[in-house]
């Protein structure tokens, strides 16, 4: 019993001195405050847009085709070749155009011919039939023949100028300056008239768009557009809005024209911004975003004088300010671009910005 009780003192000594030697607790240091421009968040007018993806294309495309059965004798260009207007392309037979030639001027002779004949016997009959000479049958046929022989010489007229036209077609020439893109012959072929022989895409571009139908409901010729492509700006102008929709896809096709030599070549992607009209939104300058694990967030000033780090969902961006779509509301303190070492809930030393 008596060594039960010595052994209860000793243990009780020993945990009044492990008391005694403990390590008093130091109070966590306060941070500094840091120095942060301030401003208070407002509304703003913000253009609202929309972007879509485009496709550079010719604004001029010509396909040639053969005008009448013939054969090819000579081509005078490669594909991917640089062709000015009226430049020489193809060579095509001669011997069919020259003999249908030759048949219209040899039958524009006997319709004339006919005429004239049929005319005189007009003249004759009709001063017979005033004297009687002649039943009236007999004037009634000369005057038909002479308007049907008159009737089919001004159809051999009609037909030499047809035969001078194909003859023309034989030197086929560029209708416009540009590239040809697609040869579908080699010399000695034979092709049948509507036979495509050749393409050229002119050297202009212009944007294709197909935006759907409820961004289509906003557009109009005078639109605000701007074109970007490899961190390039230019404007652009609807030309073309065809208001039926593609019954599958629901979008329209649209024409932006844009200014010549901008570099862009047929078949570039490009991004299309439609700016469709004005709101109200609150907008900051994007470099007071900034992101903490992984999220964006702005550092707002409370009433206790600490930033705290809000997350905010973003907008549209226009310039240097972004528009926030939730996350901030007006007559929030907003610090400008927040230094690095900006902790949450660090004191603030505030400084109005200008």
């Amino acid at each position: 019993m008596l060594s039960k009780l010595r052994l209860l003192l000793i243990a009780q000594i020993l945990i009044m001195e492990i008391g005694c030697t403990r390590t008093p607790i130091e109070k966590p240091q306060e941070q500094k405050p840091i120095n942060e421009r301030i401003q208070t968040v407002e509304m703003k007018t913000l253009a609202e847009q929309a972007t879509i993806p485009g496709l550079a294309i010719p604004s001029k495309h010509v396909t040639i085709t053969a005008k009448s059965t013939s054969q090819v004798m000579k081509i005078h260009i490669h594909a991917g070749e640089y062709v000015s207007e009226n430049s020489l392309l193809l060579d095509m037979d001669p011997s069919s155009a020259y003999a249908a030639l030759a048949r219209a001027k040899a039958d524009v002779v006997a319709a004339r011919t006919m005429a004239a004949n049929a005319h005189r016997d007009y003249l004759r009959y009709k001063t017979l039939f005033d004297e009687g000479a002649v039943t009236r049958k007999e004037f009634e046929n000369a005057t038909r023949q002479n308007k049907t022989t008159k009737e089919a010489s001004l159809a051999s007229e009609s037909n030499l100028q047809a035969a001078r036209t194909e003859l023309s077609y034989i030197h086929i020439k560029a209708p416009i300056t540009g590239y040809i893109v697609n040869k579908n012959v080699q010399s000695g072929d034979f092709v049948q008239a509507g036979t495509p022989l050749l393409s050229i895409d002119g050297i202009g571009v212009e944007i294709r768009a197909m935006p759907g139908s409820n961004l289509f409901n906003h557009l109009s010729k005078t639109t605000p557009v701007i074109i970007s492509i490899n961190g390039t700006s230019f404007p652009g102008k609807i030309v073309e809005a065809v208001k039926s929709a593609d019954p599958e896809t629901h979008t329209h096709p649209v024409k932006i024209s844009i200014p010549q030599n901008t570099g862009i070549h047929p078949g570039a992607y490009v991004s299309i911004t439609f700016l469709t009209g004005m709101k109200k939104a609150i907008l900051i300058p994007t470099q007071d975003i900034v992101r903490r694990m992984g999220l964006d967030g702005v550092f707002i000033l409370n009433q206790d004088g600490k930033a705290y780090f809000h997350m905010v969902k973003v907008g549209l961006t226009q310039a240097n300010e972004t528009e926030i779509t939730a996350g901030l509301t007006p007559g929030d303190i907003l610090i400008e671009s927040p230094n690095s070492l900006l902790e949450n809930g660090q004191p603030v030393h505030a400084i109005l910005s200008h």
